[in-house]
């Protein structure tokens, strides 16, 4: 821009000369449009860019990773007059991985139009992404003049699902584990050792069930819920950990969130109701899941969760040692196995009812054995097959 300044500044000195050295009505009339020529042109680019509009959208607010998401750009001119350039700096930023994508795109706008600019974004990683503008710029015809936006649009969230795999695997039956003091706080279940609580008899309910002292001072059929125990509910526990200095941090952290995902599916099918657990940098959260419309809203939440970069087994600290004492039938994903993790005594306690999955791939130099299930980050579907369970 500065170069054309340049240009223009020469013209004009060029012109000054020419209307000294040959004294004619033609010679000033020229150097006169030259000098207003700037002037013009800022006022018609400002009255330009009054009538203008820009705004954003996403063709599909969720996506699959690796599918293509299409950016919307869509410009409103109001005004009969163009502009020759609009250049829009996009921002796409991750809410897990941090860092920024910065994509300038340039197009002309005609007067007394609308029209819709597509890009197509593919989308990578798994989690929640926002896309926004950092800025609009507008040029004249001879970009002497530039004005930026000072109102941008609204920023376009949109999130980016894990890919579900199906699992083919045989699951080894599990013995009961017994009694539980510990009892889901929003769902009822079949342990009637404690009272979840109280509701109208349906047809269908065992007369056992009936709570005969408030049938009497209600007038009708009152019955007992039991509660559900939280031991008894297979566990599969989700380690959000990411650290920008591993080089593909990104890739592996993606991978166990598409293998923690593809397992919450498979115990659906297997053995119905679990917890996904999960560890950030706020505390321990906990998500019963008994319908796969569970596992998305499960998914929308560990999406909106803030991942660590200090700890990588935050999340092993806070569940084994509730776990002690017991024979947790538990799945733990963790995009980082370390040493300490994969030695951890309190894991071999377990035995074969606590199974790992790891996505880093110099994970197998720290441990190996039953128990330790590696998934390649690039072959996540093709890793989660044949296993024993």
């Amino acid at each position: 821009m500065w170069f054309r300044k340049c240009v223009y500044g020469l013209l004009v000195v060029g012109m000054a000369l020419f209307s000294v050295f040959y004294k004619d009505y033609l010679s000033y009339l020229t150097f006169a449009i030259t000098l207003l020529l700037p002037l013009l042109l800022y006022i018609l680019l400002q009255v330009a860019v009054r009538y203008t509009k820009i705004s954003l959208a996403c063709e599909h607010y969720s996506v699959v990773a690796g599918d293509l998401q299409t950016l919307h750009i869509k410009a409103r001119v109001r005004s009969f007059l163009p502009v020759s350039e609009c250049r829009v700096t996009l921002v796409c930023r991750h809410q897990y991985y941090g860092g920024e994508d910065v994509q300038t795109v340039v197009f002309p706008l005609f007067p007394l139009n609308r029209q819709d600019f597509t890009f197509p974004i593919r989308a990578l990683y798994d989690g929640n992404a926002v896309i926004e503008v950092r800025s609009i710029v507008y040029f004249d015809a001879f970009k002497l003049w530039k004005r930026r936006a000072k109102e941008l649009p609204d920023p376009v969230p949109f999130t980016v699902m894990p890919v579900i795999y199906e699992i083919e695997s045989n699951m080894a039956q599990r013995h009961a584990l017994g009694e539980s003091d510990t009892f889901d706080q929003n769902r009822f279940g079949d342990d009637y050792s404690e009272t979840f609580g109280i509701r109208d008899y349906q047809p269908g309910d065992k007369l056992q069930r009936i709570h005969w002292k408030l049938t009497a001072s209600q007038g009708r059929f009152m019955v007992r819920q039991g509660s559900y125990p939280l031991q008894n509910a297979p566990l599969l526990l989700l380690e959000l950990w990411a650290d920008p200095s591993r080089p593909r941090y990104k890739k592996e952290l993606s991978a166990a969130l598409d293998a923690c995902a593809s397992l919450s599916f498979y115990l659906l099918d297997q053995v119905g109701e679990h917890q996904l657990c999960w560890c950030d940098e706020s505390g321990l959260h906990r998500y019963p899941v008994r319908a796969e419309e569970e596992v998305l809203d499960a998914l929308q939440q560990v999406f909106g969760a803030k991942p660590y970069a200090d700890r990588p087994h935050m999340l092993q600290d806070y569940y084994l040692d509730q776990l002690a004492g017991t024979e947790p039938y538990a799945f733990y994903v963790t995009p980082n196995l370390t040493e300490e993790v994969a030695k951890d005594d309190r894991l071999r306690s377990f035995g074969d009812s606590f199974t790992i999955f790891y996505t880093n791939p110099d994970g197998g130099e720290q441990a190996q054995g039953p128990g330790l299930v590696p998934i390649d980050p690039d072959q996540v579907g093709a890793s989660l097959q044949n296993l024993m369970l």
